[in-house]
C-alpha cells in the first residue's frame, strides 16, 4: 500500500545526497501526504494479505473529490494514532515543503514586507528526512499490528460500489 510514499521518500533521500534541499523538503511533504491519504482511504475489512479495500472520497454527486492537507491532518489528529510530537513534525515538514513548492509567491510576500524564511538548509532537509522516515515507520507499524485503524471512520466508510449504488438510486428517485 505504501509503494508510492516509499518511492517519494527514496527520491527525497537522493535529492538530499545531491544537495537539492528544496526538493528534499518537497518530496518529504509529498511522501507524508500520500501515506496519510492512503492510510485514511484504505482498509483491510477482512481482506487477505496484501489486499486493501479502497474508500475514495466522493462528492454528493458521486464524483471523486480532492482532499486538501488541512482535512487530512485534521482526520489524522482526531484519530490520535500519531503522537502530538509526530503531528508537530508533520506540520513542520509540510511548511518546509510549501515554502519550496511556492517559492515565487513567498518571494512576493517578502517584498511586500512579510518576513518569511525562504531557505531550506541542509540541517532542515536532514531533519525533514529523519522525521519523515520516523512517521512513515510509525504508520507502517500501526497498519501491520492494528490494520483496522486504517481507512475512513465509520461515518464516512463507503466502498466504491456502495457510493455508486447511492448515486444510481438517487438518479432513479
Amino acid at each position: 500500500m505504501f509503494d508510492l510514499p516509499v518511492a517519494l521518500f527514496g527520491d527525497a533521500g537522493t535529492s538530499f545526497d545531491a544537495g537539492a534541499y528544496y526538493a528534499t523538503s518537497i518530496l518529504c511533504r509529498a511522501a507524508l501526504e500520500a501515506a496519510l491519504y492512503l492510510f485514511l482511504t484504505r482498509s483491510k475489512n477482512g481482506q487477505p494479505s496484501g489486499a486493501w479495500v479502497v474508500h475514495p472520497p466522493f462528492r454528493l454527486d458521486g464524483t471523486l473529490r480532492r482532499v486538501e492537507w488541512t482535512e487530512v491532518k485534521s482526520a489524522i489528529s482526531k484519530r490520535k494514532i500519531l503522537s502530538y510530537e509526530h503531528i508537530r513534525k508533520l506540520e513542520r515538514i509540510q511548511k518546509h515543503g510549501n515554502v519550496a513548492a511556492h517559492l515565487a509567491s513567498r518571494t512576493d510576500a517578502m517584498i511586500a514586507g512579510k518576513p518569511i524564511d525562504l531557505r531550506t538548509s541542509p540541517d532542515q532537509a536532514l531533519e525533514d528526512l529523519r522525521d519523515t522516515a520516523e512517521i512513515l515507520r510509525e504508520l507502517a507499524t500501526i497498519l501491520s499490528t492494528k490494520p483496522d485503524l486504517g481507512g475512513p471512520d465509520g461515518r464516512t466508510r463507503l466502498t466504491v460500489v456502495e457510493a455508486r449504488f447511492k448515486v444510481v438510486r438517487r438518479k432513479q428517485n
